[in-house]
């Protein structure tokens, strides 16, 4: 965004803003760290505001330090409000932090950038463990860790003058303006990565350390001789630099540490990344919270989609990816008009959040070998008949077919499995009642592609190795089934079930492109056979119609996340109530017994003669489809999409 449209943007925020600020609860405690950086020459104020605004700044008289007010701008300037973000503590306790709104006052939106920092996440510590182990596999590995004191607060800001925070209190609002780089800016980010990048760097080639950084949480894993000659090393190098690390959140070389809310643990054969508990029950507190208040404004979503987002990227899986996005949505929205104070949660946030709660529930223990490992590689297809010729879902040249119900085409999948020296294959058809939960052309090309890459994880999970390489020559496929969303909700809950059964397994699946002529599976999912037998490949035989109809059991699973969407939900729809007609409670009702991810106003009415298949949904795996030859009574429960 310009600077002239960004400060007369901002000018109109602050002003309407004014008008109608309330104080936050929390008040007193963030003037008391707002008198704390004072003190410290991180922040100057209290200053009297422009005579533009609709209120004049009051001194902060609670500390002899701001009870006299500075001059400050005449005119306007750059500035946000402060508000309270509250917090669970090392200790376990909760505790409220400032943050301020660089986001909504639209100063973020003058920042640009055409990549993104260096991050160092679980899978960072993982790699490094494995490449030690590769060079020396006798290596006893320790992992250690530091906290890098006050971060960004450390770094002066280039122009004060661009820094300037309200805070409002029961009093009248006060005016500051930070000398450091503050907290909730992007180009704070960007600022403090470089010299994060820098402090890394300086370890590496001095100490020949191989230190990784996320953001202000610096660590390394290496060999026991080495350890603890690095850990005391790498803070000394730092603090000769002028940084300083927090003592209280020191982690001495060790082979087991929590790292970034991750427990990593470090074994003779292996290295396992598991969630903490008490992580766990944070985050499904938070959205338990979100379910009984029945509210999620942009900057709550955005906060905690980040931190959900690192939890479950953080235990190596995608299951979450999809339930994640009404989340982002929600965090993309602006505005500060009276029109959206409401913020209320939608079929899609409800149906998110209940998936979101189940994942956290049941996230098993990742374990990754440092030896090489077997690998299986499959390939699949998938192919359907319009106007009388075959079309493949990557093609681009596919005709429009108006109002066709996708139902009536003719269609087809194939695999080809090879799996420790023994391949074998198999083709059938999707079931008409099973395509038309896909109605859109976008959603039926997708999922036709997905399904045929899905049904070789079910049917051979007890036969696949764990590592696995799966070939398809769809490349939107490719990227929606390696991300783990698509632009379809119907096919993101396709998705989401589908790396639910993956991660149950503990399977790892690594998606690649391949060409159309390459895909030694085209014909076989044409019923085109004759290669298959020539070349001596086995013919898998299976009861498709279970794999798509799902077991009884897939139901009961399915209970669950109703049950955990219910228990957070209901205190809503009381609460709701209690204040008045404003709200109609069926509306908070109807998603928590439907499940689904799309509306029913978006549904094809014929569907209300049949069972829904996204009714069935609701949070259940795939993984016991391929086990069981019973059959639900109706084609409810699709085990692919469970």
């Amino acid at each position: 965004m310009p600077i002239d449209e960004f400060l007369q943007k901002n000018e109109l925020y602050v002003k309407d803003k004014l008008r109608r600020c309330r104080v936050d609860p929390c008040w007193e405690a963030m003037a008391q760290e707002i008198a704390g950086d004072v003190s410290k020459g991180r922040m100057e104020g209290p200053f009297s505001s422009p005579k533009s605004w609709p209120k004049q700044a009051v001194p902060l008289t609670t500390f002899s330090h701001t009870s006299k007010l500075a001059q400050g701008p005449t005119a306007h300037k750059p500035t946000c409000f402060a508000f309270a973000v509250h917090q669970v503590g090392s200790d376990g306790k909760p505790k409220v932090g400032r943050a301020e709104d660089w986001r909504r006052s639209f100063a973020n939106a003058t920042v640009g950038a055409k990549d993104s920092p260096t991050y160092h996440d679980i899978w960072a510590y993982v790699q490094l463990a494995v490449a030690i182990k590769q060079k020396h596999p006798h290596a006893q590995l320790l992992i250690w860790g530091l906290d890098h004191e006050a971060a960004y607060r450390q770094l002066a800001a280039e122009d004060p003058d661009h820094t300037w925070v309200i805070l409002p209190t029961p009093h009248g609002i006060t005016l500051w303006r930070h000398t450091v780089l503050m907290f909730g800016s992007v180009a704070s980010v960007w600022a403090y990565c470089r010299i994060a990048d820098l402090m890394s760097w300086l370890c590496r080639a001095c100490l020949l350390t191989p230190a990784l950084h996320f953001v202000d949480d610096f660590g390394s894993c290496e060999d026991a001789e080495l350890a603890t000659s690095s850990f005391e090393c790498s803070k000394r190098l730092c603090r000769a630099l002028g940084f300083s690390f927090k003592q209280s959140k020191e982690q001495p070389p060790h082979t087991t540490q929590v790292i970034q809310g991750v427990e990593i643990s470090v074994h003779d054969d292996f290295v396992k990344v598991a969630g903490t508990a008490a992580r766990r029950q944070r985050l499904d507190e938070d959205l338990v919270g979100i379910l009984t208040a029945n509210r999620l404004p942009p900057n709550e979503a955005s906060s905690l989609a980040g931190r959900l987002q690192f939890y479950c990227q953080s235990l190596l899986g995608k299951s979450h990816s999809a339930a994640l996005r009404p989340l982002f949505r929600r965090a993309q929205l602006t505005g500060h008009g009276r029109d959206n104070q409401q913020w209320s949660l939608n079929q899609q946030l409800l149906h998110g959040i209940g998936l979101l709660r189940w994942s956290l529930k049941n996230a098993a223990p990742r374990t990754l070998y440092f030896a090489p490992q077997p690998r299986s590689v499959v390939y699949a297809d998938a192919f359907f008949n319009l106007f009388d010729k075959d079309w493949k879902p990557g093609d681009e040249d596919i005709p429009n077919w108006g109002r066709t119900p996708p139902e009536t085409l003719r269609n087809g999948w194939g695999f080809v499995a090879t799996i420790q020296g023994r391949t074998v294959y198999a083709h059938g058809t999707v079931p008409y009642w099973f395509v038309r939960e896909f109605t859109s052309r976008r959603a039926y090309i997708y999922m036709l592609e997905v399904v045929a890459q899905v049904l070789p994880l079910i049917a051979l999970q007890h036969d696949l190795d764990k590592q696995i390489i799966m070939f398809v020559d769809n490349e939107p496929a490719r990227h929606a089934l390696s991300k783990g969303f698509g632009k379809d909700d119907s096919i993101n809950c396709l998705l989401q079930h589908t790396w639910r059964h993956i991660e149950m397994l503990s399977l790892r699946p690594a998606w690649q492109r391949v060409t159309s002529a390459a895909n030694v599976s085209d014909d076989v999912s044409r019923g085109d056979l004759r290669h298959a037998q020539a070349a001596g490949w086995t013919r898998l035989e299976h009861d498709w119609d279970a794999v798509f109809e799902g077991p009884q059991e897939v139901a009961k699973k399915m209970q669950e996340v109703r049950q955990m969407v219910a228990t957070g939900a209901a205190s809503a729809v009381k609460a709701v109530s209690s204040e008045g007609p404003q709200k109609d409670s069926s509306k908070v009702e109807k998603p928590l017994a439907q499940g689904g991810a799309v509306p029913d106003e978006e549904r094809p009415a014929e569907r209300e003669a049949k069972e829904p298949l996204l009714q069935e949904k609701g949070g259940t795996t795939p993984a016991s489809a391929a086990q069981s030859q019973a059959k639900p009574a109706g084609k409810g429960g699709c085990c692919c999409v469970q």
